[in-house]
């Protein structure tokens, strides 16, 4: 019986001895893991404090610089002296030629300018091209980014070419009552108008008005234009039908860019198609997972609206060209992304009898399925609505990667969605610099996966708080990078463009309401 009790004591013993020394292992393993998070933080924090402190004198560097003076002036510079310089000899010089003919066809030349340079074709073609110029790389691909130079600047000549044609007719007033030149009164009228809506859009473009206004800028900006545009086809057609179709050559070339227009301006509206949009609701709310049915390219845009007038623009995250359907990363930050995952989330707690978070967490532990039958409701989470998409699709200036061979791609949140189409892609190696709260939590598995497999550095701003500008300099000469892309919002991205035009580093960002 003795050994028979020790011999129990002892295998009892034994049992406790190994479960010890398993939890030990469990605890060591637990520890090393914590230590090794914790050097990694420490080793990024250290490195940041180093870059700080280098750069802690060129704070504001790129803010001070030329007093504020950018690319998007540079275009002023081009347009203005061309522009100025033909006004100057309109007046100056003794012509043979009609002077309002020639200041009505030099403001549609200006009107074709600002409309083709926010076409999306056009914008395609010019990326395009622009990424494969070998030299000045920097210098081409930002002018381009900064079109919204070219729009502005040829939106101000407009308006002073056709208060010239309204007053060159005023000043050579004839005797009874008339015009010279053949323009009669009603024209003149109608010369007033057009340059009175110009101006009104001029005040809304501004941007202490614009910021405060958005929508209503937004609103006269488009039907006040096409208003305006329709009004400057029947001067034309006005003169036209008085002058018997008796045109000069100037009348010609103005009759020719007024079709190029109003080509331009509404074609788009032509391509148009209503289709079932399938979105999903992140985790908490905050970030939708939108699925549509087309062609898209990396890096380009889709322009999604829901009853024709108010249209918004998300790049495409995710593209499968083969099966016909792309995806967005959409943010949940404005009012109508705030109301678009209201309306998703109301549709899921009619239609669906689970738990909301039990329904959103099977979207994110199963792959997804792009080429899922449309349903109203389903019980993965995912709501079906119908929407207005854009046939077309411009490219951004994330697109510009593709001019370098190996870039760093900085993204705050939802942020790396215009990023994550470019990643493994065999044109250009990608460093991913992803901050953000609970990666996983809240962007799910699909997302995390794809970016997790390639190089990247993690951010977490729930243990590590507020990120440092410097950041996006932590990686740059281990991974031999040529250029940074910055995809967040506008007071981060121009800390990092500051940061690294301290450094001499060449770095792009989102040019916002350009």
């Amino acid at each position: 019986m003795t050994n028979v009790k020790v011999e129990a004591e002892g295998s009892e013993r034994g049992r406790i001895g190994e479960c010890s020394a398993t939890a030990i292992e469990r605890i060591m393993e637990f520890a090393a893991q914590e230590l090794h998070e914790e050097s990694t933080t420490r080793r990024m924090e250290k490195r940041l404090n180093v870059i700080v402190e280098k750069n802690r004198l060129g704070a504001g560097w790129g803010r001070r610089f030329g007093f504020g003076f950018t690319l998007y002036n540079v275009w002023w510079l081009v347009i203005f002296p061309v522009n100025l310089a033909i006004v100057a000899a309109l007046f100056s010089i003794d012509l043979r030629v009609n002077r309002a003919e020639l200041a009505t066809a030099m403001a549609l030349v200006n009107l074709l300018a600002v409309a083709a340079i926010r076409d999306g074709t056009v914008l395609l073609l010019l990326y395009k091209i622009v990424v494969r110029i070998p030299w000045k790389k920097y210098f081409f691909n930002r002018m381009l980014h900064c079109n919204g130079g070219i729009h502005t600047g040829c939106a101000i000549m407009l308006l002073v070419w056709t208060t010239t044609a309204l007053i060159l007719p005023i000043a050579n007033r004839g005797d009874h009552g008339r015009i010279a030149d053949g323009i009669d009164a009603a024209n003149v009228a109608m010369l007033a108008v057009l340059v009175a809506g110009l101006s009104i859009m001029m005040i809304l473009a501004m941007p202490i008005v614009r910021v405060r206004h958005h929508n209503l800028f937004e609103r006269v900006h488009r039907y006040l234009g096409w208003s305006l545009l329709l009004l400057l086809t029947a001067i034309l057609l006005r003169k036209f039908f008085h002058s018997r179709w008796n045109l000069s050559g100037i009348a010609i070339a103005s009759a020719t860019i007024a079709i190029a227009c109003l080509l331009v301006v509404f074609y788009s509206w032509f391509l148009i198609e209503r289709q079932s949009v399938h979105v999903r609701v992140g985790r908490q709310g905050n970030v939708l997972i939108v699925r549509l049915h087309g062609k898209a390219r990396p890096g380009a845009f889709a322009k999604i609206s829901f009853n024709l007038t108010e249209w918004h623009a998300f790049s495409v995250a995710f593209s499968d060209r083969e099966n016909r359907a792309y995806g967005l990363v959409v943010g949940v930050a404005g009012d109508w992304t705030q109301n678009l995952a209201q309306r998703c989330l109301t549709r899921l707690d009619r239609s669906v009898s689970k738990n909301r978070a039990q329904v959103v967490d099977e979207f994110f532990t199963a792959p997804p399925d792009l080429e899922a039958p449309p349903s109203t409701e389903s019980s993965s989470g995912e709501t079906t609505i119908k929407a207005f998409i854009r046939w077309h699709r411009p490219l951004g200036f994330m697109y510009s990667v593709y001019a370098y061979k190996r870039v760093i791609c900085v993204g705050t949140g939802a942020g790396i969605a215009p990023i994550l189409p470019h990643i493994g892609s065999d044109r250009v190696a990608i460093h991913v610099v992803w901050i953000a709260k609970k990666h996983r939590g809240i962007y799910g598995d699909e997302i995390c996966d794809r970016v997790f497999q390639h190089s990247h550095t993690i951010y977490d701003t729930a243990e590590m708080g507020r990120p440092k500008p410097e950041i996006a300099l932590a990686s740059y000469e281990e991974f031999r990078a040529e250029a940074i892309f910055v995809v967040s919002n506008a007071k981060f991205t121009e800390a990092v463009r500051d940061v690294c035009k301290t450094e001499k580093i060449v770095a792009f960002g989102a040019v916002f309401d350009s």
